[in-house]
């Protein structure tokens, strides 16, 4: 997947992590272990691609 894709689906993930924790906050919706588990996977995912394309923009500007 290109790089720029990559930050793209990680950016994606953030959002629907922020969307469904703000609506289940407005909505006192309580959040299963397996949704959270869930999305704290997705937000370690986009902070690890996140973290590689910073190594790289590091790299390529040395």
């Amino acid at each position: 997947m290109p790089p720029n894709r990559r930050i793209q689906f990680a950016h994606q993930w953030l959002e629907q992590v922020r969307d469904n924790l703000a609506t289940a906050a407005a909505t006192s919706t309580d959040l299963s272990a397996e949704q959270l588990n869930i999305m704290s996977a997705k937000v370690a995912e986009s902070l690890r691609i996140f973290a590689e394309a910073t190594r790289h923009e590091k790299s390529d500007a040395a």
